[in-house]
């Protein structure tokens, strides 16, 4: 179980990674503090650590769905494949840690045939317990739309 949530813990340091560089690729910087967290209640036992990874990880694949939004075409209104493409990569390996984390947490594989998206400000609302003094995702990020493209992962 441990070698799964460390590797787990791997990928989203590559997705923070390739994201953060995609994002500074496409001429954006941080306009203000990034969002800060604080897991430390989560933290308590391997339990509730596991739990929270599992509520945290399908907010995540629902929140990958939602910016399909922002992300589907570029300032001019062009399709942007390449940027589906990568955000694609992205989401089925979230949809995989979900179903690893809801099976490490005892739970059933229930899917269902389409998943919720969530915009960025839902998303605050349902991981805001963890958020440390405010985040505002476009002030963070400083896009709104994407101009270009995503570089290859």
């Amino acid at each position: 179980m441990i070698d799964l949530l460390v590797l787990t813990g791997t990928d989203e340091a590559t997705h923070v990674t390739f994201l953060d560089g995609a994002v500074r690729s496409l001429g954006a910087s941080p306009e203000g503090p990034l969002c800060q967290f604080d897991f430390t209640s989560a933290l308590s036992s391997v339990t509730s650590a596991i739990d929270t990874a599992r509520a945290l990880e399908l907010i995540g694949v629902n929140a990958y769905l939602g910016a399909v939004g922002l992300l589907a075409s570029d300032v001019e209104g062009e399709l942007n494949v390449n940027v589906l493409s990568q955000a694609g990569g992205i989401l089925t390996v979230e949809g995989r840690h979900s179903s690893l984390l809801n099976s490490l947490a005892g739970g059933a594989f229930q899917a269902s045939p389409f998943d919720t998206a969530l915009t960025p400000a839902a998303v605050l609302a349902l991981a805001g317990g963890f958020v440390k003094g405010g985040c505002d995702v476009v002030r963070a990020t400083g896009i709104t739309r994407m101009s270009s493209t995503l570089p290859s992962a």
